[in-house]
Order: C-alpha cells, then sequence, then structure tokens
C-alpha cells in the first residue's frame, strides 16, 4: 500500500495536460539502433506513439540522438532523442522520444 500511496503522491506533481495518455505496449523485441554512426544491438521493452524505452549494452547519454529499426515490429529508421538513461552493470535502459513522424 506504501508503494502505491507514494506513487499517487509522486505523480501529482505532473501536471494533467503533461501526463501520458498514450498505451505502452510491453514487448521485449531484438532491434538496432544507430548511434554515432555506429549500429548496436538493443532490445526494445516498450513501445507506444511518441517513443520506446531500450535496453542495450551501448552507453548512452541524456540528450543524444539515435535511430532505432525494428524489423519485426515495422519500425524503421525512427530518430529519436535519449530522455533518460539508467547504465547498472553494463546495460543501460533508456528512455526515447521520437523525434520524426511515424
Amino acid at each position: 500500500m506504501r508503494v502505491v500511496a507514494n506513487f499517487i503522491r509522486s505523480s501529482k506533481k505532473i501536471p494533467l495536460s503533461q501526463r501520458r495518455l498514450l498505451i505502452r505496449d510491453k514487448i521485449q523485441v531484438d532491434g538496432i539502433i544507430e548511434h554515432n554512426r555506429l549500429n548496436y544491438s538493443a532490445s526494445i521493452v516498450d513501445i507506444h506513439e511518441s517513443g520506446a524505452q531500450i535496453k542495450t549494452k551501448t552507453r548512452l547519454n541524456k540528450g543524444e540522438s539515435i535511430k532505432i529499426e525494428v524489423p519485426s515490429e515495422n519500425l524503421i529508421n525512427r530518430k529519436g532523442e535519449i530522455r533518460w538513461t539508467n547504465s547498472r552493470l553494463g546495460t543501460t535502459i533508456a528512455g526515447v522520444k521520437f523525434m520524426d513522424e511515424a
């Protein structure tokens, strides 16, 4: 119960107009990211219209640009910006905001 209360309390800090209203699809598919003109493998953890969460062995930093390609999900060369990262034990989990139209 404490976890739920903390989540609700922290969620109230974000204005209603800016809260995520898009449905996220939880998936676990392999893809490729292009970062600094090199290709790296990545797993796509969730995806929605405006972005995705990825997991990779590549070091990524907030504000950097990447391209994502996931042929199995018909996602080809989507340009995105890294919005946040969490690195641990050689693995980076990152939030990506798509910068182009689908």
